[in-house]
């Protein structure tokens, strides 16, 4: 069993780096890029659900 979750670690590891084209800074900025957008888009989530219950629609 470890040997399978470890040859998958390395497998995404391998396709990840062959994405970026084997530069770390690539895969950082990539990361960075990523990171920023999924904050956008939860800030976005908070805000919609906060107008949600302002309103009194709130999910449930």
């Amino acid at each position: 069993m470890p040997d399978e979750v470890i040859q998958e670690l390395w497998r995404v590891k391998d396709e990840l780096a062959k994405q970026h084209h084997y530069d770390v800074n690539a895969l950082f900025a990539d990361l960075l890029r990523q990171q920023a957008h999924r904050q956008v888009g939860r800030k976005g989530r908070i805000h919609a659900a906060k107008a949600r219950r302002r309103k009194g629609t709130a999910k449930a």
